[in-house]
């Protein structure tokens, strides 16, 4: 693998996910804990830039993955409101906490309680206050748990509760209710991360892009419409 990474030679790794940084650590262990193919290509990267060391250059890795500002904007241009944007997120995260919860069995009111601690804790790039933060409330109150559940009831005429899901209707909480902002969300995703690539191979002789197969597949005809050379692409 690293033999094939250096025969490539690119001069820039994006990557999907956290924009996490570059650590000096063993093969098995970037896969296990950093993230399986994302956490490989960050090993290639920083073990091939020590042999580059002495040629005076080096190779750029960094996430191409959406900014909070990202999302939040994506859904901007689709019309959705403050509110509805707000309630989307507090269910998604609902929904994977649920899941996670079921999954490790856990009680789904100890789950509940320490997701609603989320909404207190400091605004840092990506967690749940920073998101709520660039998609205040209308009438000015500062989100909580309690309200996001109001206005979801509002929104969709269902409850909003880790409680009330299982194992059968975990899903309703996030994915069949919000189908409509789900779905909206996959397209806008895939175009601003494809976006990034022509962004980037602009200032870049040669761009390595490691994505899960759904994005490839999705940002394949968007970058065939946007770059004037793709052979070579795959």
């Amino acid at each position: 693998m690293l033999g094939k990474f250096l025969n490539f030679q690119p001069d820039l790794v994006l990557y999907e996910g956290p924009d996490n940084p570059l650590v000096d650590t063993t093969r098995e262990e970037a896969i296990e804990r950093r993230g399986g193919e994302m956490g490989l290509v960050r090993w290639l990267v920083v073990e091939t830039n020590k042999g580059l060391e002495s040629q005076g250059r080096q190779i750029e890795a960094r996430s191409f993955d959406l900014t909070s500002e990202d999302w939040v904007s994506g859904f901007r241009d689709g019309s959705y409101t403050n509110e509805e944007i707000a309630v989307f997120d507090v269910a998604r995260r609902v929904y994977r906490e649920a899941t996670n919860a079921i999954k490790n069995k856990q009680e789904m009111s100890i789950a509940e309680e320490r997701f609603a601690d989320q909404m207190t804790e400091p605004a840092l790039q990506g967690n749940l206050t920073y998101e709520l933060n660039l998609v205040p409330r209308s009438d000015g109150q500062p989100w909580t748990y309690d309200l996001a559940r109001e206005e979801y009831k509002s929104m969709t005429g269902q409850e909003l509760t880790f409680v009330g899901n299982n194992e059968e209707n975990v899903e309703t909480c996030y994915v069949t209710t919000l189908r409509e902002m789900f779905d909206f969300e996959l397209g806008f995703k895939d175009k601003i991360m494809a976006d990034k690539i022509v962004e980037a191979m602009k200032t870049h002789k040669k761009v390595l892009v490691v994505a899960g197969s759904g994005h490839a597949m999705a940002q394949r005809p968007i970058l065939e419409n946007t770059l004037s050379v793709t052979n070579g692409m795959e």
